[in-house]
């Protein structure tokens, strides 16, 4: 710590002169003592001299490789071994010496060809190299003179890194690293360079005979090429992504929607002038290719037509109700990012609807947006339970607008489907009644108090959904109080009431710093704590009702596992070991220990003797 302290104060030059590092590549002791000094360099070098890497490292690192492939054919494996590795310690260092350099502009251009060449021949170093790269560009973004000193050189790395890219075999890491740092380097390169850059990538992309690997490659060198493109190469993607977005093959439809979702962000001028320019024509390409749409290209998609929803200026019925049925479907769907999208497209959609008619009321206009969302719940159980999903969003999100009729027609739909027999369907009613209560006040759910207990009930009896439920009453509790719950309550529910109360009475000693918590009780207050922190968000309640409901069978196993544990710790506490004589003691290195370990307490001698 010390030694790391003096590498990030005083630079690793003056350390090696106190501390030399003992190692010249040559007729070296095998055992590097000081080898130890490499890895706390490199976890410690920063803003630091580059020059010093390439007058005193750079050379040792070329000696120990040389020593290494000499050892090889000499089939002495243990030094070959050990030199390589010293070696590849040295190139790890490389990045903090490009963390904020001091001298970036006058010795940049001295490491600058062993790097491009390091790139191209070198495997075991591509990963070193371009972690420098990346930190050498970032830091030449502060300053305008070692912007251009760093940019000066994408002539020459960006060919070698599109070659990699662009080949088949290499690492999926590597494959990755290597556009990140393409994406890097365009950022500080010549305009003109990277228009060059982007006609040869339209040119390979326009061919017929082009592999699958490489033209999946070429598509996402044309993603991170979009945010420079001027009007007349952004309408060349444009023209290349549409047809391949109706591609039989997931990856090249999924990176071809990437191109498209890039274009319809408009984060460049050029960028929402296409889009505006080509509004239509994106609408019209959305529509046919849902169909042939893969799971992985759903998440783009939707975040595509977000977009299209954002700047859609005049009303239109038809995309509107061609779209909503894929939103609300895909709430449910398995990946993170497409139910995000989902969710966030389905708020646009209201917010568009509500501004396609400005001489209506926002309450009005909302509860006709409801009206059609409602109609989900006469499809498949998979579609009800979507759309109770989509309606506890709205409900969440405009619950400072959505009232009156409409929320109690809502509410009305949710307590009938509470008895449907399909888990999956009750499952979502009951996430729909958790973020309800979370979102209204007492006054605006109290009339609808007695419905939703009498749907609870048969819920609650059966025990099926048994957490959620008991996080649905300790919040209705809560909100109600526990007397009027029970007197509104049936019987059956009488017993689970009464300990939810019990907790809540034992929380509130244990705050008052009385009274303690047996290993019982730790169960029955788990839902109370966790009631205890409120969540934030909508997604914080959704996803603590889906493990909650999805883990119900879980943790039933779960507490039959933790009694069965306690059952056997405490059977293994009544262990006893009978000694032979008052002075002797047990040796349990004699294989005739074991005899003498008994389940039961052994009689006195006393006793044996009567």
């Amino acid at each position: 710590h010390a030694i790391g302290s003096a590498v990030k104060a005083m630079g690793p030059s003056f350390v090696l002169q106190a501390i030399p590092l003992g190692i010249t590549g040559e007729s070296d002791n095998l055992e590097f003592p000081r080898a130890w000094l490499l890895p706390v360099i490199r976890d410690n070098v920063t803003r630091t001299e580059l020059s010093f890497f390439t007058s005193y490292f750079l050379p040792l690192a070329a000696k120990c490789k040389h020593q290494a492939e000499v050892s090889a054919k000499e089939n002495q494996i243990a030094k070959s071994k050990a030199y390589d590795t010293l070696q590849l310690q040295i190139w790890s260092m490389l990045k903090g010496f490009c963390d904020h350099p001091t001298d970036l502009k006058q010795s940049f251009q001295g490491i600058a060809k062993t790097l491009g060449t390091a790139l191209s021949d070198r495997e075991d170093l591509r990963m070193d190299v371009m972690s420098a790269l990346r930190s050498l560009i970032t830091c030449s973004l502060e300053t305008d003179a070692d912007k251009v000193e760093v940019g000066r050189f994408a002539k020459n790395y960006v060919p070698i890194l599109f070659n990699l890219f662009t080949s088949e075999g290499i690492n999926e890491g590597v494959h990755l690293a290597v556009l990140e740092t393409i994406k890097k380097y365009f950022s500080v390169a010549d305009s003109k360079l990277l228009f060059t850059f982007m006609d040869k990538c339209l040119e390979k992309m326009g061919e017929l005979e082009v592999g699958a690997f490489r033209n999946i490659a070429l598509l996402d060198l044309a993603i991170a090429m979009i945010p420079y493109a001027d009007s007349t190469k952004l309408n060349q993607m444009f023209e290349l992504a549409l047809p391949r977005i109706q591609s039989d093959d997931k990856t090249i439809q999924k990176k071809s929607y990437r191109i498209l979702e890039e274009i319809c962000s408009g984060k460049t001028p050029a960028c929402s002038e296409l889009l505006v320019s080509n509004l239509d024509k994106i609408c019209e390409t959305l529509l046919h290719s849902l169909s042939k749409s893969s799971p992985s290209s759903k998440a783009p998609r939707l975040r595509c037509l977000i977009h299209v929803y954002k700047n859609l200026q005049q009303k239109n019925m038809y995309i509107f109700m061609a779209t909503l049925p894929e939103a609300i479907l895909c709430t449910k769907e398995i990946g993170v990012k497409t139910r995000a999208a989902a969710a966030e497209l389905i708020i646009v959609m209201s917010d568009a609807f509500i501004k396609w008619n400005p001489d209506t009321p926002v309450k009005e206009s909302l509860g006709e947006f409801v009206s059609k969302v409602l109609a989900g719940l006469a499809g498949s159980p998979h579609m009800i339970s979507a759309t109770l999903l989509t309606l506890t969003r709205i409900v969440y999100h405009y619950r400072e607008k959505l009232a009156g009729l409409v929320l109690n027609n809502m509410i009305d739909s949710v307590c009938i489907l509470l008895s449907s027999k399909t888990r999956e369907i009750v499952k979502a009613a009951l996430g729909f009644v958790k973020v309800l209560l979370a979102a209204y006040e007492n006054t605006v759910l109290a009339a609808h108090i007695k419905d939703l207990l009498a749907s609870l009930h048969d819920i609650a009896v059966k025990g099926n959904l048994r957490r959620i439920t008991k996080i649905i009453y300790l919040k209705l509790i809560k909100k109600f109080g526990y007397q009027l719950i029970l007197n509104l309550t049936q019987e059956g529910v009488h017993k689970l009431l009464k300990n939810i109360h019990k907790s809540q009475e034992r929380a509130k000693r244990q705050q008052d710093g009385d009274g303690g918590e047996n290993e019982e009780e730790e169960d029955e207050s788990e839902d109370e704590d966790k009631l205890g922190a409120q969540p934030e968000s909508i997604d914080d309640l959704l996803q603590d009702t889906d493990s909650d409901m999805d883990n119900e069978d879980d943790d039933d196993n779960n507490k039959w596992a933790k009694k069965d544990k306690k059952k056997k710790h405490s059977k293994s506490k009544n262990a006893w070991l009978m000694e032979t004589g008052d002075d002797e003691i047990v040796d349990f290195m004699d294989p005739a220990a074991a005899k003498q370990v008994l389940a039961t307490k052994p009689k006195e001698k006393s006793r044996i003797s009567r």
